[in-house]
């Protein structure tokens, strides 16, 4: 049986640097900005632990066994030195239709931050200063795997890495999401980590039965993709075979 052991773990994550960035903020060894809680979505009733150590972070997980870490985005969402999460920063500042239009959409695409096209008159002094300073970029390949790889030596355990599926509702791959996929398997091979990309599960069980939309499983599909992250993290755990003596 699969237990899930979340102790301090708080919100969710896209981007590998985030990732790590939780790492900083779960240990205490960063502060979480009070203001910029909402935009992290951490909870009002989360406290950092008092030690302020990364080292604190092995501690919290000491019986964990196997980590299970997802990275569905190149997409970094940044002000000043804060990694933000991308759907807070969306629904906080742009479910407005006409902002999530001229700003929000243009910047995703372009990551060309037009503050003329945002009601900054209209907003509290955090969310203005958020959005002044807001920066909208995508990884490159080398700053993805090296931030894989500085995962994986933090972490220091067995790892499943867990990928978006890749499909556009017509069925075709999206650039980067396959590269992403690409990437965690090429970085992992080297290192025997175990990557569960669920594209084949998707397609196999078709987009209508196994998705409401790109970015979530339908509720009724998400059984089957537990069962098969389950069967991963059982594999990961498997003992190893002895290597027989060469005579």
């Amino acid at each position: 049986m699969v237990k899930l052991n979340q102790k301090n773990i708080f919100g969710y994550t896209h981007y590998a640097k985030e990732i790590y960035q939780q790492f900083l903020f779960v240990s205490g060894a960063r502060p979480v900005p009070e203001r910029l809680r909402p935009f992290l979505n951490v909870p009002s009733n989360w406290v950092a632990p008092p030690e302020a150590e990364l080292s604190h972070f092995h501690a919290l997980f000491s019986d964990t066994d196997v980590f299970v870490v997802e990275v569905s985005s190149i997409r970094e969402v940044v002000f000043k030195s804060i990694l933000l999460q991308i759907n807070r920063v969306q629904e906080l500042l742009a479910s407005d239709p006409a902002v999530l239009a001229n700003w929000w959409k243009p910047m995703l695409r372009t990551g060309v931050n037009d503050v003329s096209a945002y009601p900054l008159d209209k907003v509290t002094p955090v969310d203005a200063e958020v959005v002044n300073s807001l920066v909208i970029r995508e990884q490159t390949t080398d700053q993805l795997e090296s931030d894989i790889r500085r995962i994986m030596t933090f972490l220091d355990k067995p790892i499943v890495f867990v990928s978006h599926f890749d499909t556009d509702y017509d069925r075709t791959s999206i650039p980067q999401r396959r590269m992403i996929i690409d990437t965690l398997g090429r970085v992992c091979r080297r290192r025997g980590v175990h990557v569960f990309d669920p594209t084949s599960e998707v397609l196999d069980a078709g987009l209508d039965v196994a998705i409401t939309d790109l970015g979530h499983y339908k509720p009724s599909f998400e059984p089957r993709i537990a069962e098969c992250m389950e069967q991963c993290i059982q594999k990961v755990l498997m003992p190893k075979e002895p290597v027989a003596m060469r005579a």
